[in-house]
């Protein structure tokens, strides 16, 4: 063979060389790349998975969020703040889903929250299920992408790398969703359809807030000096009481809520205070929105052994970031 013959094969098989070595170390790259970009889309995927997700209903928001499974097992909890909560208990799956409801009701003079509240359970309820299947289904392809990641970072390649890294995504986004669908079943089948309004007290009807007012003047009488300062949520609460320190013409201070409207008023001897937004719900509300109104209010008393009310101070706030003021109001 000619010298220029062999000095071009040679020259050939080194280029050839260079060219293989080359397509393995980007193969090598690339497989690492993509090992690397799973593992980036695996995460992002969980971090969506696990974060709440908001829904609009007729009474209100609802916050959905995935949570691991707790010694209590599944379920599914519509806390609805001062009103109480509902319940929809599920098998003891490891994961939960945890549901959280703002009740924004637009009342009219003529209508009270518990009214309302009682009137727009069964709206709620339908609207609060709509959410819940739509938050399930829209967490399947996040599933499936998480195991389609998996499978792209437990593969080992190989000379088909290719096949064998589309093959194993597959096996591992259908293992996902398989287990996946083994739990949601689980907690679908098990699901109590019929839930029950939880009231604490804070929302009672207008029946058992009569009882509680009884009651309680019940245990007021039997002190032989009294209180007079009495706290209580809802002014109903109170109305028994009040009337007994009417008749018996004695101070009272009654400090209340419920209505969210801040203000006093002198009847007599007795005192009404309505402080206003400044209770948990109020705190609340303005962690949620720092746009939103919040008010208290400071009393002052006289000292002595009979202490009354002398004035109160009235702090209200028009957002975290907006105005605000001080009211001093002298009580006679």
């Amino acid at each position: 063979m000619p010298s220029f013959a062999k000095r071009n094969f040679k020259a050939a098989l080194a280029g050839l060389r260079n060219v293989s070595a080359k397509i393995k170390s980007n193969t090598k790259k690339l497989k690492a790349d993509m090992r690397l970009i799973a593992l980036l889309i695996a995460l992002v995927s969980a971090m969506i998975l696990v974060a709440p997700m908001n829904f609009q209903v007729r009474e209100g928001n609802l916050t959905y969020q995935l949570a691991m499974g707790s010694t209590d097992g599944g379920y599914v909890e519509f806390s609805l703040g001062p009103a109480g909560s509902l319940e929809y208990h599920t098998h003891a799956v490891p994961v939960n889903l945890k549901m959280n409801l703002v009740l924004r009701n637009n009342l009219t003079n003529n209508q009270s929250l518990t009214n309302t509240f009682n009137s727009g359970v069964k709206r709620f309820k339908l609207d609060a299920v709509k959410a819940f299947y739509y938050f399930l289904a829209s967490r399947i392809l996040l599933i499936a992408v998480i195991g389609l990641a998996v499978g792209v970072i437990r593969s080992n390649g190989g000379k088909h790398w290719v096949r064998q890294t589309f093959k194993n995504a597959l096996r591992w986004a259908t293992c996902f969703l398989v287990i996946t669908g083994v739990l949601v079943s689980i907690s679908y089948f098990t699901l109590d359809r019929t839930p029950e309004a939880k009231y604490t007290g804070l929302v009672p009807t207008p029946d058992e807030l009569q009882v509680q007012s009884e009651s309680l003047a019940k245990s007021w009488v039997k002190y032989t000096n009294p209180p007079n300062v009495l706290v209580v949520h809802n002014i109903a609460q109170a109305q028994s009481v009040i009337d007994i320190a009417k008749s018996t013409k004695q101070y009272l201070t009654v400090v209340y809520g419920h209505d969210h409207k801040v203000g006093h008023k002198i009847d007599g001897l007795i005192s009404l205070i309505d402080c206003g937004t400044g209770g948990a719900s109020g705190f609340d509300e303005i962690g949620r929105n720092p746009n939103s109104s919040y008010s208290f209010q400071i009393l002052e008393f006289s000292s002595g052994s009979l202490p009354v009310l002398t004035g109160v101070t009235t702090l209200g706030f028009d957002g975290l970031n907006g105005s605000s003021s001080v009211t001093y109001d002298p009580i006679n």
